[in-house]
């Protein structure tokens, strides 16, 4: 005989079917859903010079609540509001009913830490109207560029670059700007390109370069003058440290593996 069951997980339910034998109930193979965790998210955060907000990688996802961990890219890309730059963020997501009985989730942050990096802010950038956000590609230039640009970019924990600037944007030919933010994808393929690092890079075309706007059709993008940025956390712990609560133990403890490291993102 087989039997409905109803098995809570976190906010959500899940459906299970098990079989019953003398009034007892034996649950299927299957699994349904990832197992539970008790902690709230902790992530790196990137915060681009335009705004643009990407969850580099969890620290934590094996010990976090399942539901947090999967939610955590969309919620945090819409409610993160750090000026540009990294940070060490502590999340998780709250709910209630509303007035007609309908369920909102929100976003909440605990503790942040920044890392020891200057991103410049360039929020206030024009953008073209007609794209539903503001990104490199959309970013409105004044000019056609005269010089190669430097770019400085972090790599996730899928091997994906996400661009936090353009360090000399302004001056630098838009037209390669758009085709290196192509160059992002599966960039840890490129030799001396790792996950969960921070790089400074210089893109032109692979060819002599005589005229950009006349390229040969072998002519690709590459990278040189490639420098890896240290990642370091600031230091300011004080102020977490002089409250006691397990929500703020979980957190130093992180910090503080993490600080053992070589860098502090792994």
């Amino acid at each position: 005989m087989k039997k409905t069951k109803t098995i809570c997980l976190g906010s959500f339910k899940a459906l299970e079917i098990a079989e019953v034998e003398d009034d007892q109930i034996t649950p299927s193979l299957q699994q349904f859903g990832p197992p539970e965790g008790t902690e709230n998210v902790i992530c790196v955060v990137a915060v681009s010079s335009i705004g643009e907000i990407k969850v580099i990688t969890q620290i934590n996802q094996d010990k976090a609540r399942w539901y947090y961990s999967e939610e955590c890219q969309e919620y945090i890309e819409t409610d993160f509001d750090e000026p540009p730059g990294l940070y060490l963020v502590e999340f998780w997501i709250e709910g209630s009913r509303d007035y007609e009985g309908e369920y909102d989730s929100w976003s909440e942050f605990g503790e942040i830490i920044k890392y020891k990096i200057n991103v410049e802010d360039r929020r206030n950038s024009k953008f073209e109207e007609e794209d539903w956000r503001n990104n490199f590609e959309s970013k409105i230039y004044e000019d056609p560029g005269s010089e190669y640009p430097r770019c400085l970019f972090i790599v996730d924990d899928t091997g994906k670059g996400f661009i936090l600037d353009f360090i000399n944007g302004d001056k630098a030919y838009k037209s390669i700007i758009k085709e290196s933010i192509q160059y992002m994808h599966d960039i840890d393929l490129y030799d001396g390109i790792t996950s969960l690092r921070l790089y400074e890079a210089d893109f032109s075309i692979d060819g002599d370069m005589e005229n950009i706007l006349d390229r040969d059709e072998d002519e690709g993008l590459k990278m040189s003058n490639i420098k890896r940025v240290p990642l370091i956390l600031e230091d300011k712990l004080v102020e977490i440290l002089s409250r006691k609560d397990k929500r703020i133990e979980i957190f130093c403890k992180y910090v503080d593996e993490l600080k053992m490291k070589d860098e502090h993102i792994k």
